[in-house]
């Protein structure tokens, strides 16, 4: 209903079979980014023969096509043979008007059927890498390829590296790559670069250094280190540790970790990428209630269950000071400037789930490709009492469930869930802080509440929702000014059993249910690179705020082709 077909052409085969030479693309009026190309169906099994396939909006500096063919095996079986892509890039600046094209051409062979395979026969990777494919000679590969470079295509690639070796194209391609992950690669040193500038309330300006070391050192081997300090609250904040690859098939990693530094009260660590525009980085700056600790914690990570499970048990030993008066007890704190630090003992285990999602393996490092089901992540710890001075009994169970999803015709939606449910006897660091990072005019924070305080709502169980849904190009077209509009809404509800027991302390429980909703207005400058976007979110229900301008947030977004 929403392409236009074409019968091109009938074709004949050798064994006598037809072949339909079909066309096809969007039909007029529709609204999507929609394909265009050519379809062959071979009437032997109404099989697809050959399909050629690419964007049907190709207006623009780029575009890709791809054709992949077909061929009939053991008479009965229609399997792929030959993968094609092709895609050009023009109108570089400073090219001379020259274009970049790239060519990859796959084939297969020596193909079988009926084999009795398991899934265990497969490697857990997408695809894998042998040790030493880097160092073999031409004569090795011209046994493999199908069809032999010619003298244009050979004098290229040697172009190539040689420009390559002249500006050192490799290390280029790792600086880039640590930048993708908010880190700037310096030797053998990768420098977080959200570390050099930080602010929050309770800290003030705090200018810093957090960094490890690469594989310019070891690959084996790797150092941590971290300096800053608080202008505000004029505090010296310092950490280090090691950690040592023990698996690289299995990403199975061993280290220590010693912390002296600042943490949110009531705060959340899941496994996940921590990049320079993170949530938790962004909402870092909205922070207002923080602890001092420190910690020595030993932990050790690996991947399990053909990669799709990453899992990271630790044992770590704590204390917290706080630099407010909050108190945790069942008798009234002596004087309202009184505090109580606390120390804590405390082992666990973090899980990152998600099914379906590849990885490709490499001699040097593992790429995580991604996959299309939802990442599921649980953090499980306990906390003992008497063992290396702890002085709580409790248990702590936090899960998240994150998944984005296409609604066919309507856009894309993301979902995201998150729970938590505390047991036993501690004080609020150990207790749920609601994601709040509130600011009237601010930066937006995915997976935050918009209109909440960072430390306004207090929970020992809760649940949180938050969900958007984006319209794409579906409401303005493709190309040009073509704005994306996402519609958001967020909600939470939870519970504080032993609120009686905290002291100097001005949060709320989320028992009534927290609501905000709003709308975003994404690509204001089109598409490209990266592109500005506003947000508008509004709080309502029972914890809405007196006056309209306390409950509204008009927060600044930006969208990353990356």
């Amino acid at each position: 209903r929403r392409y236009f077909f074409n019968l091109e052409d009938t074709t004949y085969t050798a064994a006598s079979d037809t072949v339909f030479v079909i066309s096809y693309r969007p039909s007029l009026g529709r609204n999507f980014k929609g394909l265009k190309g050519v379809l062959y169906i071979n009437t032997r099994g109404w099989a697809l023969q050959s399909v050629i396939a690419g964007p049907a909006d190709s207006e623009g500096s780029s575009n890709v096509r791809i054709q992949q063919n077909y061929e009939l095996i053991s008479g009965d079986k229609w399997f792929p043979k030959q993968l094609n892509t092709d895609f050009e890039i023009a109108d570089i600046p400073d090219f001379h008007g020259f274009k970049i094209t790239g060519t990859g051409r796959t084939y297969i062979r020596d193909i079988e059927t009926g084999l009795e395979l398991r899934r265990r026969d497969f490697s857990s990777y997408h695809f894998e890498f042998s040790p030493g494919v880097t160092r073999e000679d031409e004569a090795f590969w011209a046994g493999f390829r199908v069809d032999s470079l010619s003298a244009r295509e050979y004098n290229t690639y040697h172009y190539i590296d040689s420009i390559a070796e002249e500006i050192n194209l490799e290390r280029q391609i790792g600086t880039l790559e640590a930048l993708f992950e908010g880190k700037w690669r310096r030797g053998i040193f990768d420098m977080d670069v959200g570390s050099f500038f930080r602010y929050n309330v309770q800290e003030g300006f705090r200018p810093g250094i957090s960094f490890r070391t690469n594989d310019n050192l070891s690959r084996k081997l790797r150092f941590r280190g971290l300096a800053g300090y608080g202008f505000k609250d004029r505090e010296l904040k310092y950490g280090g540790g090691l950690s040592v690859l023990l698996s690289n098939y299995r990403d199975l990693w061993s280290g220590y970790d010693y912390l002296y530094d600042t943490r949110e009260r009531g705060g959340s660590f899941f496994i996940g990428n921590e990049t320079l525009l993170s949530s938790s980085n962004l909402r870092s700056y909205y922070l207002e209630t923080l602890d001092m600790v420190e910690s020595h914690t030993f932990w050790l990570q690996m991947r399990a269950f053909r990669n799709y499970l990453t899992i990271r048990a630790f044992a770590s030993a704590e204390d917290y000071s706080q630099p407010d008066s909050y108190y945790y007890g069942q008798s009234v704190p002596p004087g309202p400037e009184s505090s109580s630090n606390s120390r804590f003992f405390e082992t666990g285990i973090n899980l990152r789930f998600a099914y379906g999602e590849r990885y490709i393996y490499t001699p040097y490092r593992t790429f995580r490709l991604g996959g299309n089901h939802p990442v599921i992540r649980l953090n499980i710890s306990r906390g003992v009492d008497g063992s290396l001075g702890g002085e709580y009994e409790y248990l702590r169970l936090e899960g998240s469930a994150d998944h984005t999803y296409r609604v066919r015709m309507l856009g894309r939606q993301r979902l995201k869930l998150r729970a938590g449910y505390f047991t036993g006897d501690a004080p609020w660091m150990k207790r749920f802080t609601a994601p709040g990072a509130y600011s009237r005019y601010g930066v937006s924070v995915p997976g935050s509440f918009a209109t909440m305080g960072a430390a306004e709502f207090v929970s020992d169980r809760y649940i949180a929702l938050f969900w958007t849904h984006s319209f794409e190009e579906l409401l303005f077209g493709q190309g040009g000014f073509s704005p994306e509009i996402v519609l958001i809404t967020n909600a939470a509800i939870g519970d504080l059993s032993d609120s009686h027991m905290h002291h100097n302390a001005t949060f709320k429980t989320l028992k009534k249910g927290f609501l905000e909703s709003g709308v975003a207005i994404l690509d204001l400058l089109g598409p490209g690179l990266t592109s500005p976007g506003i947000e508008f979110m509004y709080r309502y229900g029972p914890y809405s705020r007196g006056r309209f301008m306390d409950n509204f947030s008009l927060r600044l977004s930006y969208s990353f082709l990356f």
